[in-house]
């Protein structure tokens, strides 16, 4: 895990102690830290049992978790993203039943009910809280980019609504917050490909942008000229693969499996993660199977997972090696996740269930 901690933070913690009218604004500070750090805590635990390592940033808006590898699955994202809304609530949940039963004590009165407003602020459909991360995610899978725009607007109004009522009953420390959530998804609604981290852009990761934008603006082929050229020349490697990947899928979505193909058999990086399903597909349309396989022990080399063994398994079938799929099919039953002999029941094993199957 990295912790990093810009001296914005400080600051945003001693002004919220401030603000809030209590006997030590020293000790509401050390409160709103510690209501953070438990939250982002939280984000880390749900990423670590997830198999992945996490990157925590605070500044002058609060925490942000970052994982070290995108998510295949909405699921995945969800259980990432709820992480932090647990930890608040078990803690809030904790405390409540300490003061219920008698506690008086008024750092942990203090805790409780930042724990709790922190809570509610996450629970709410605000990008890009957790739960309005959640929405936008969920609105993305189902509906593609255009979900992200419906998620953006849903959070702008309801963002703009809860500043325009914390100024009315004077809550600027909510103010704020909803002020944030309102630029954000103001952003959010105008770039919808945006990065969600508070880190800048670089000039790489900013003209990606642009040329997805461009996509989406039915310019294809002007998009698709662009991301080539920075697939090939850009310095950054995530840049260079995302490129190649958003490429191949806008390849796959006009009709042009074998430049899909070409595209992603020939980048020069490793394939992320996500191209796996762009490179299966582009292999079906053009049958460049020997190919595929050689892509798949190529990742598996680097990365040894289940759906690299997966889709090794499928070409090495295709290819008709029967050898060579049982092997296959010996690491997907090492790795676990996926029943071996339903697995055989794929259309892409017929050429070789038979052998297979006498050679178990």
């Amino acid at each position: 895990m990295i912790v990093r901690i810009r001296p914005t933070f400080f600051l945003l913690c001693l002004l919220i102690g401030l603000m809030l009218e209590t006997s030590s604004a020293i000790v509401t500070a050390l409160m709103v830290l510690l209501v953070f750090g438990i939250h982002e805590l939280g984000h880390v635990v749900a990423l670590s049992l997830l198999g992945r390592k996490a990157t925590v940033l605070f500044s002058g808006v609060g925490g942000k978790t970052q994982s070290s590898r995108p998510f295949r699955h909405f699921w995945q994202r969800m259980l990432a993203q709820s992480g932090g809304l647990f930890a608040t609530a078990i803690i809030a949940l904790i405390l409540n039943g300490y003061i219920i039963i008698g506690g008086q004590n008024e750092a942990l009165l203090i805790l409780f009910v930042l724990n709790f407003v922190w809570f509610w602020i996450n629970l709410f459909p605000l990008y890009p809280y957790d739960m309005g991360e959640i929405v936008v995610d969920m609105l993305q899978t189902v509906f593609g980019p255009f979900g992200r725009r419906i998620g953006a607007i849903i959070s702008l109004f309801l963002s703009v609504f809860l500043f325009i009522v914390s100024l009315l009953f004077r809550q600027f420390v909510l103010a704020f917050f909803f002020l944030y959530s309102s630029i954000k998804s103001w952003k959010l609604l105008m770039h919808p490909y945006t990065s969600t981290s508070s880190e800048p852009l670089s000039e790489g990761e900013r003209r990606l942008y642009e040329l997805l934008m461009l996509y989406e603006e039915k310019k294809q082929e002007e998009a698709i000229i662009g991301l080539q050229e920075l697939a090939l020349k850009n310095d950054e490697i995530k840049v260079r693969q995302s490129a190649v990947e958003a490429c191949a899928r806008f390849f796959l979505e006009t009709d042009r499996p074998r430049e899909a193909f070409q595209m992603l058999f020939q980048a020069k990086d490793p394939l992320p993660f996500t191209s796996l399903e762009h490179f299966q597909l582009a292999a079906y349309r053009t049958s460049h199977w020997r190919e595929g396989l050689e892509i798949g022990e190529r990742m598996f080399r680097e990365r040894q997972t289940l759906s690299v063994a997966v889709f090794s398994a499928v070409f090495s079938a295709r290819l008709g090696r029967v050898t060579e799929t049982k092997g296959w099919l010996i690491a997907i039953q090492r790795l676990g996740g996926i029943h071996v002999q339903d697995l055989l029941e794929a259309h892409d094993f017929d050429r070789v269930r038979h052998n297979i199957e006498k050679m178990a």
